[in-house]
Order: C-alpha cells, then sequence, then structure tokens
C-alpha cells in the first residue's frame, strides 16, 4: 500500500476504548498474552456508496498492561485483515494513560473497530463481484512484549451498490 493511501486509511480508521473498573480488594489474574473477545458488530450489510461507518465490538484484557503505553502512536499493533481480499491494515493501540489504569498490573476494556464503508467495503472488480460481495474481517492484537492475543472474527459482511 502506498504511503499517501495508507495515511488515509489510517485517518479513516478509528480504534476506541472503554475501560472497566475493579475492585481493588479483588485484584485478578489474567494471562500476559493479550485475550480480545468479539461482542458485535453494527451491521452485516453494507453499501459501498454509503459515506458512514462500520463498526466491530470487542472486549480485551492484558494481563500485564503492556499495552496503549506509547503515547506517540507509533506502535502498529492492531492487525485488522480482510479475509476475502487478503489485504491486511496496521494501527496503533490507542493510548491510555496511567492515570486510567488505576494502579492495576493488568489492562481491561472495550474496544471497537470503525471503519469507512466506501473504503474499506469496495468490492472485487471482476464480473462476478462487481454488484455484490461478502468480506470477513479478523483482529487480532500485539502487546510490547511482542504477545499475539487470539484473533476473532466479524460475522461475514455482505457488500452491495
Amino acid at each position: 500500500m502506498s504511503s499517501p493511501y495508507r495515511k488515509i486509511a489510517a485517518a479513516l480508521v478509528f480504534i476506541s476504548l472503554g475501560f472497566a473498573s475493579c475492585d481493588k480488594s479483588k485484584d485478578p489474574t489474567y494471562s500476559v498474552i493479550p485475550e480480545l473477545t468479539y461482542k458485535s458488530v453494527n451491521t452485516t450489510s453494507v453499501s459501498y456508496k454509503d459515506t458512514g461507518r462500520w463498526e466491530m465490538y470487542y472486549d480485551f484484557v492484558d494481563g500485564d498492561g503492556n499495552i496503549g503505553t506509547d503515547y506517540t502512536d507509533s506502535a502498529l499493533v492492531v492487525n485488522i485483515k480482510n479475509v476475502t481480499t487478503g489485504v491486511s491494515y496496521k494501527y496503533p493501540f490507542p493510548y491510555v494513560p496511567p492515570a486510567s489504569r488505576y494502579g492495576k498490573k493488568y489492562l481491561k476494556g472495550a474496544g471497537s473497530i470503525s471503519l469507512a464503508k466506501n473504503v474499506f467495503f469496495l468490492p472485487r472488480i471482476d464480473t462476478i463481484h462487481v454488484e455484490r460481495d461478502t468480506f470477513k474481517f479478523e483482529v487480532f492484537v500485539t502487546d510490547n512484549a511482542g504477545n499475539q492475543s487470539n484473533t476473532i472474527s466479524s460475522p461475514d459482511i455482505f457488500v452491495h451498490p
């Protein structure tokens, strides 16, 4: 992917997070390998002419909390792959300031991937797929120690004009 296109694509992807507060007297133990749990998507039918956004929601936990620690957003650790086309994208995990970590060793929260429909859902241009297509996305993250999370998948997303 060319550099200008990558910058545009990166600007069109938003990853948001919500953090769960925990009772400090009951500090659970989690694996140092990040874990993602698929929750839902906002739609399974997308028009590539629409300028709206497609979103996938998930929960995450990282037992040693060493993800989202780079305030410069230079670490590309959120990996999104369009399984249908084979195209992959990498983005920074949003910075989570120490004050938001509530003094916990682990980091636990909810996140979402938000993709611009008219950019990420263009059907393939071969004769069969030009009027309709079906995409599927996979997502995983990598923490600062290089531990790769499990991979979560979207349901099939039907793409049409």
